[in-house]
């Protein structure tokens, strides 16, 4: 008689009230009881309406927009100012490329979160729901729809991994890639048409230290796919390599076109690996990656630079007292200069520590009001060590008001605007070279003085003989890029020199 009475207490506590609930508590919401009686739900889940699910979690995600950092390296990326930003699951974006709008995260209100850029460069979503994200929150940016100067492709960055708990997000970085690197990209892997990186879609890669400073060296490669090819943009984003010798240039880039389904990607440098970071991409969409060494701090080594001062044809005098100094321009952020004092020997020594975002040095050689520079490039954007023998040429007063006179000049022309005083080497009388920009275009004002030294212009290169570009309008301040031509088109030499007001640069067009 007492079992009975045991078994209908028991059975009477799961039935249910007046009120609809069981006396186990309300198995609509209830958590230890979800459905029936003492069914549990796994930690982190919530009981609705009798089943078990994830709770839902809402959050707060801001933030700053920009351009990619390696855009500019040095300096402060621009402000993406008025793009449309859009937050995404990458996972749903990935299994539906081609339909965004099924990736949008949605606010506790069900407005998708979609906004643009204030003017200050900040975006903010409140309430975002992020119950069924798996992997983290990307944000893709753009240009605003109608934009009257496209600027972005669309490109999507990490701004936060999966929570548990789930808690709201500061300092986010979205970051915006400029159509104009897309199409450099582009020209640089040959790419056209239907295979252009606009359409297949690829992931923008970046190694960087704990400071977000780019890594040189770093090899790329993937958890899954062991077939992966890699491109490592060169310092100028103008070559390319996949090989298996290839790793990141000084600016940290790397290039995966095409990369499909979410993958793991490490970094490795020397004996260091950091990572893994989750990337993926879809058609015509890029994603920023950033895999960063939390412990690894990039140090750059110290770079020596010395050489000596080539006198030979002027009037100067190398001694204490000559006022004769060497100086550098161009150095990078934080460099540590020395030797500025007046050198007695002909000889300077420069010492340079942090060099990164160098990609070449302008070295001054100043006596009086004479200022002479000649331009010393690097390669891959990254000096080579302890470079010797580094001659500088001495441009006297005297021979700028010469040339001035030679080529039928107003007196002080050249020494107001600076100019180029070139010479290509190793020529015959019969080659018939002129000198133009790579694109071959004519630089308005190239002269070819006569060897003779009487007045005139020769209109191409003699044997031996130099070429002078003063500085004007499109062409002082910049970098140019410049071919000595033969008749026939081929060219014969090559180089690249920098025009700047007020200063001579002195530059030898060599051999390809």
């Amino acid at each position: 008689m007492r079992r009975t009475l045991v078994v209908v207490l028991l059975l009477a506590a799961c039935g249910k009230n007046s009120n609809g609930t069981t006396t186990c508590g309300d198995t609509q919401s209830d958590a230890e009881n979800c459905g029936t009686c003492g069914n549990v739900c796994n930690p982190g889940d919530a009981c609705t309406a009798g089943i078990c699910a994830p709770a839902t979690s809402y959050i707060t995600l801001s933030g700053t927009a920009t351009d990619h950092p390696t855009m500019a390296l040095g300096t402060a990326p621009r402000l993406a100012a008025g793009a449309q930003i859009t937050l995404v699951d990458p996972l749903v974006q990935l299994q539906y490329p081609d339909d965004l709008n099924k990736a949008i995260l949605k606010t506790k209100l069900g407005k998708p979160a979609v906004d643009l850029v204030k003017s200050d460069g900040t975006w903010s979503f409140a309430d975002v729901d992020v119950t069924n994200v798996l992997i983290g929150v990307v944000a893709i940016l753009e240009d605003a729809p109608g934009a009257a100067q496209p600027r972005f492709f669309p490109n999507g960055t990490g701004v936060t991994p999966k929570l548990s708990p789930w808690t709201n997000v500061t300092g986010a970085h979205a970051y915006g890639l400029p159509m104009t690197r897309v199409l450099e990209l582009d020209k640089m892997l040959k790419l056209t048409g239907g295979n252009a990186l606009e359409k297949v879609g690829f992931v923008y890669g970046w190694a960087a230290d704990r400071d977000l400073r780019p890594i040189n060296g770093a090899k790329i490669t993937a958890a899954t796919n062991q077939s992966l090819i890699v491109y490592y943009p060169d310092a100028l984003i103008a070559g390319e390599a996949h090989n298996a010798a290839a790793a990141t240039a000084w600016h940290g880039l790397f290039l995966i076109p095409s990369a499909g389904a979410a993958d793991d990607y490490t970094a490795t440098v020397g004996a260091q690996s950091f990572g893994p970071n989750k990337a993926g991409s879809a058609p015509k969409k890029a994603f920023s990656a950033v895999i960063t060494s939390p412990t690894m701090t990039f140090v750059d080594p110290k770079v020596t630079l010395s050489g000596m001062v080539n006198t030979s044809g002027s009037s100067l005098v190398l001694t204490s007292g000559a006022g004769l100094s060497v100086t550098l321009e161009n150095a990078a952020d934080g460099a540590i200069l020395a030797n500025t004092t007046t050198p007695s020997d002909g000889t300077w020594t420069f010492t340079a520590q942090d060099v990164s975002k160098v990609n070449e040095l302008a070295l001054f050689l100043i006596h009086g009001p004479t200022l002479t520079d000649t331009l010393v490039p690097f390669g891959q954007g990254r000096p080579t060590l302890n470079q010797k023998d580094v001659l500088l040429q001495a441009t006297p007063a005297s021979l700028t008001q010469k040339l001035d006179q030679q080529l039928n000049l107003a007196a002080g022309t050249l020494e107001t605007s600076g100019y180029v005083r070139g010479m290509v080497s190793g020529l015959n009388s019969a080659q018939n070279v002129t000198v133009v920009t790579v694109s071959g275009a004519t630089i308005a004002g190239t002269a070819y003085p006569k060897m003779d030294g009487s007045s005139g212009d020769n209109g191409r290169i003699d044997a031996g003989g130099a070429f002078v570009i003063p500085g004007s309008s499109g062409v002082t301040g910049s970098l140019l890029q410049l071919v000595a031509r033969a008749a026939s088109g081929a060219t014969v030499a090559s180089g690249t020199v920098k025009i700047e007001a007020g200063k001579a640069t002195v530059v030898t067009l060599a051999t390809p």
